[in-house]
């Protein structure tokens, strides 16, 4: 038994260094098969955040055809609103020149009533004149025939 023992030892030191570079092998795989689930741990965080950087791309690009759509609509409307003031400014021209032209007919309005109320002045001085001659003209007329009355 003793021979077998010493005879076995050997392949028993040898299984057992087998054993331990297993363990250490399985070890290692242990090793590896944990940095392999970082790794795909990584990979899937890697994945989602492409996955959300999409996203943010296609956000990103939503928002400036967004702004492109504001800027064109904030510039046709300085344009109309500088359209807007220049026709305001026209209309403004075109008010002062019809103002003056108000007031300019406002003081022929008026030089023609200050016209009109001396034509009545005249007029009523004249028919009175007109109505003094009558009256002088029947009284040189009485006057001739009282002259032809004495004369005859």
């Amino acid at each position: 038994e003793r021979r077998q023992v010493e005879l076995l030892e050997p392949k028993v030191d040898r299984a057992r260094k087998r054993v331990q570079e297993l363990e250490a092998a399985i070890e290692e795989c242990n090793c590896q098969l944990r940095e392999l689930r970082r790794v795909e741990a990584v990979h899937a965080e890697i994945a989602e955040l492409e996955a959300q950087k999409e996203l943010a791309t296609t956000d990103c690009e939503a928002l400036q055809a967004e702004i492109t759509r504001q800027q064109e609509a904030a510039r046709a409307s300085a344009g109309a609103a500088a359209g807007a003031a220049g026709r305001l400014e026209a209309l403004q021209e075109e008010l002062s020149r019809v103002d003056a032209r108000a007031v300019a007919a406002t003081d022929a309005v008026a030089r023609a009533m200050e016209a009109e109320r001396a034509s009545r002045e005249v007029v009523t001085r004249v028919r009175g004149e007109t109505a003094g001659a009558k009256d002088r003209e029947l009284s040189l007329r009485d006057a001739a025939a009282q002259l032809r009355d004495e004369l005859a």
